[in-house]
Protein backbone atom coordinates (compact mmCIF):
# COMPACT_ATOMS: atom_id res chain seq x y z
CA UNK A 1 0.00 0.00 0.00
CA UNK A 2 1.39 3.32 -0.73
CA UNK A 3 1.39 5.22 2.57
CA UNK A 4 3.39 8.12 1.22
CA UNK A 5 0.22 8.80 -0.70
CA UNK A 6 -1.58 9.13 2.34
CA UNK A 7 0.74 11.46 4.24
CA UNK A 8 1.25 13.65 1.84
CA UNK A 9 -2.63 14.06 1.36
CA UNK A 10 -2.70 14.87 4.98
CA UNK A 11 0.23 17.33 5.00
CA UNK A 12 -1.47 18.78 1.71
CA UNK A 13 -4.60 19.33 3.57
CA UNK A 14 -2.55 20.85 6.55
CA UNK A 15 -0.57 24.01 4.66
CA UNK A 16 -4.14 25.46 4.63
CA UNK A 17 -4.60 27.78 7.83
CA UNK A 18 -7.71 27.69 9.79
CA UNK A 19 -9.63 31.46 10.28
CA UNK A 20 -8.20 32.91 13.88
CA UNK A 21 -11.05 32.21 16.77
CA UNK A 22 -12.38 35.37 16.69
CA UNK A 23 -16.66 35.05 17.25
CA UNK A 24 -18.68 38.25 16.76
CA UNK A 25 -20.73 37.92 20.33
CA UNK A 26 -21.13 35.54 22.99
CA UNK A 27 -24.15 33.17 22.51
CA UNK A 28 -24.49 30.62 25.16
CA UNK A 29 -27.20 28.29 23.08
CA UNK A 30 -24.68 28.03 20.69
CA UNK A 31 -21.56 27.36 22.88
CA UNK A 32 -23.85 24.37 24.77
CA UNK A 33 -24.59 23.11 20.69
CA UNK A 34 -21.16 23.00 20.02
CA UNK A 35 -20.42 21.08 23.13
CA UNK A 36 -21.64 18.08 21.37
CA UNK A 37 -19.31 18.92 18.97
CA UNK A 38 -16.17 18.99 21.44
CA UNK A 39 -17.34 16.01 23.71
CA UNK A 40 -20.30 14.31 22.67
CA UNK A 41 -20.71 10.37 21.90
CA UNK A 42 -19.37 11.52 18.16
CA UNK A 43 -16.86 14.44 19.30
CA UNK A 44 -13.43 15.62 18.56
CA UNK A 45 -12.73 14.20 22.17
CA UNK A 46 -14.03 10.90 21.49
CA UNK A 47 -11.70 10.78 18.10
CA UNK A 48 -8.51 11.73 19.88
CA UNK A 49 -8.67 9.28 21.92
CA UNK A 50 -10.29 6.93 19.67
CA UNK A 51 -7.15 7.50 17.52
CA UNK A 52 -4.44 7.39 20.37
CA UNK A 53 -5.44 4.30 21.43
CA UNK A 54 -4.81 2.80 17.49
CA UNK A 55 -1.96 4.21 16.92
CA UNK A 56 -0.72 2.96 20.63
CA UNK A 57 -2.51 -0.81 20.08
CA UNK A 58 -1.29 -0.87 16.39
CA UNK A 59 2.69 -0.44 17.44
CA UNK A 60 5.00 0.79 14.52
CA UNK A 61 3.35 0.36 11.90
CA UNK A 62 2.44 2.79 8.97
CA UNK A 63 -0.87 2.59 9.39
CA UNK A 64 -0.20 3.58 13.04
CA UNK A 65 1.63 6.75 11.80
CA UNK A 66 -1.23 7.36 9.54
CA UNK A 67 -3.44 7.24 12.53
CA UNK A 68 -0.99 8.60 14.60
CA UNK A 69 -0.78 12.03 12.20
CA UNK A 70 -4.52 12.08 12.34
CA UNK A 71 -5.22 12.31 15.64
CA UNK A 72 -2.60 15.30 15.98
CA UNK A 73 -5.37 17.48 13.57
CA UNK A 74 -8.45 16.05 15.41
CA UNK A 75 -6.47 17.34 18.77
CA UNK A 76 -6.13 20.75 17.18
CA UNK A 77 -9.81 21.04 16.27
CA UNK A 78 -10.37 19.90 20.26
CA UNK A 79 -8.22 23.05 20.84
CA UNK A 80 -10.32 25.05 18.48
CA UNK A 81 -14.08 24.23 19.46
CA UNK A 82 -13.06 24.86 23.21
CA UNK A 83 -11.71 28.52 22.30
CA UNK A 84 -14.61 29.11 20.32
CA UNK A 85 -17.14 27.39 23.25
CA UNK A 86 -15.00 30.07 25.78
CA UNK A 87 -15.82 32.86 23.08
CA UNK A 88 -19.30 32.37 23.27
CA UNK A 89 -19.54 32.55 26.92
CA UNK A 90 -19.08 29.19 28.43
CA UNK A 91 -16.40 27.31 30.30
CA UNK A 92 -15.30 24.47 27.62
CA UNK A 93 -16.10 20.67 29.37
CA UNK A 94 -16.17 17.67 28.62
CA UNK A 95 -20.30 17.29 28.89
CA UNK A 96 -22.29 16.16 25.92
CA UNK A 97 -25.00 19.49 26.28
CA UNK A 98 -28.07 17.48 25.27
CA UNK A 99 -28.24 15.28 28.48
CA UNK A 100 -25.41 16.83 30.27
CA UNK A 101 -23.87 13.91 31.03
CA UNK A 102 -19.40 13.72 31.26
CA UNK A 103 -17.90 11.99 28.30
CA UNK A 104 -17.44 8.41 28.79
CA UNK A 105 -14.54 6.54 27.59
CA UNK A 106 -17.13 4.38 26.34
CA UNK A 107 -17.85 6.70 23.44
CA UNK A 108 -13.99 4.91 22.08
CA UNK A 109 -14.01 1.92 19.97
CA UNK A 110 -11.35 -0.66 21.12
CA UNK A 111 -11.44 -3.01 18.24
CA UNK A 112 -7.81 -2.63 16.80
CA UNK A 113 -7.44 -6.94 15.74
CA UNK A 114 -10.19 -6.63 13.15
CA UNK A 115 -8.08 -3.81 11.15
CA UNK A 116 -12.21 -3.82 8.50
CA UNK A 117 -13.86 -3.28 11.15
CA UNK A 118 -11.35 -0.46 12.88
CA UNK A 119 -11.66 0.98 9.50
CA UNK A 120 -15.43 1.66 8.71
CA UNK A 121 -15.86 2.56 12.59
CA UNK A 122 -13.58 5.27 11.55
CA UNK A 123 -15.07 5.94 8.90
CA UNK A 124 -18.29 6.02 9.71
CA UNK A 125 -17.49 8.51 12.65
CA UNK A 126 -15.53 10.70 10.07
CA UNK A 127 -19.08 10.83 7.70
CA UNK A 128 -20.97 11.31 11.18
CA UNK A 129 -18.78 14.28 12.36
CA UNK A 130 -18.76 15.97 8.62
CA UNK A 131 -22.90 15.52 8.92
CA UNK A 132 -22.79 17.08 12.75
CA UNK A 133 -20.33 20.02 11.55
CA UNK A 134 -22.69 20.76 8.63
CA UNK A 135 -25.83 20.95 10.90
CA UNK A 136 -23.65 23.20 12.48
CA UNK A 137 -23.28 25.50 10.15
CA UNK A 138 -27.42 25.64 9.73
CA UNK A 139 -27.00 26.62 13.45
CA UNK A 140 -24.99 30.26 13.53
CA UNK A 141 -24.69 33.47 11.91
CA UNK A 142 -21.37 33.93 12.40
CA UNK A 143 -19.02 33.76 9.94
CA UNK A 144 -15.93 33.41 12.06
CA UNK A 145 -17.68 30.28 13.33
CA UNK A 146 -18.76 29.11 9.88
CA UNK A 147 -15.43 29.95 8.12
CA UNK A 148 -13.45 27.83 11.05
CA UNK A 149 -16.20 24.67 10.97
CA UNK A 150 -15.59 24.56 6.92
CA UNK A 151 -12.31 24.36 7.41
CA UNK A 152 -12.55 21.70 10.11
CA UNK A 153 -15.19 19.91 7.74
CA UNK A 154 -11.78 19.34 4.74
CA UNK A 155 -10.01 17.52 7.01
CA UNK A 156 -12.95 15.36 7.98
CA UNK A 157 -13.24 14.44 4.53
CA UNK A 158 -9.83 13.87 4.06
CA UNK A 159 -9.14 11.40 6.92
CA UNK A 160 -12.91 9.66 5.72
CA UNK A 161 -10.89 9.78 2.26
CA UNK A 162 -7.68 8.04 3.69
CA UNK A 163 -9.68 5.21 5.93
CA UNK A 164 -11.50 4.74 2.61
CA UNK A 165 -8.18 4.19 0.93
CA UNK A 166 -6.47 2.31 3.19
CA UNK A 167 -9.93 -0.36 3.24
CA UNK A 168 -10.12 -0.76 -0.29
CA UNK A 169 -6.61 -1.72 -0.43
CA UNK A 170 -6.49 -3.60 3.18
CA UNK A 171 -9.11 -5.77 1.42
CA UNK A 172 -7.20 -6.61 -1.25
Amino acid sequence: MEYNYLFNKLEEVNKIPYPKVNVERKNIMLANIILDNYSGNVSELSAVLKYVYQKINLKDTDLAKIIGKISIVEMHHLEILGKIINQLGIKSCYISSNNHIFWSASNVCYEVDNICYMLKNNIAQEQDAITGYRGLICKTYDNNIIDIIKRIIMDEKVHKEIFEYILNNYSK
